[in-house]
């Protein structure tokens, strides 16, 4: 089973998100669960998968088209 969960913060510091993140995924790690946070707005510039014990960490970054919009698109 894959569990994705999404964090839409900058910072996975910001009002204990992080220690939430870290006990949550500790709750479920179990065999047979694929646990996948994928960090939405980014600081990294590219898309990245890093794998942290049992866990993978996507971050895609925050996307900025210049050519139609002012700002961010999310």
């Amino acid at each position: 089973m894959n569990l994705y969960h999404f964090n839409a913060t900058d910072s996975a510091a910001t009002y204990g998100i992080g220690t939430y993140l870290k006990e949550l995924t500790h709750a479920l790690e179990a065999p047979g669960i694929n646990i996948h946070i994928v960090h939405l707005h980014s600081i990294r510039h590219e898309f990245e998968i890093v794998k942290t014990d049992q866990v993978d960490h996507w971050y895609i970054p925050e996307v900025f088209n210049q050519n139609t919009f002012s700002g961010s698109i999310q």
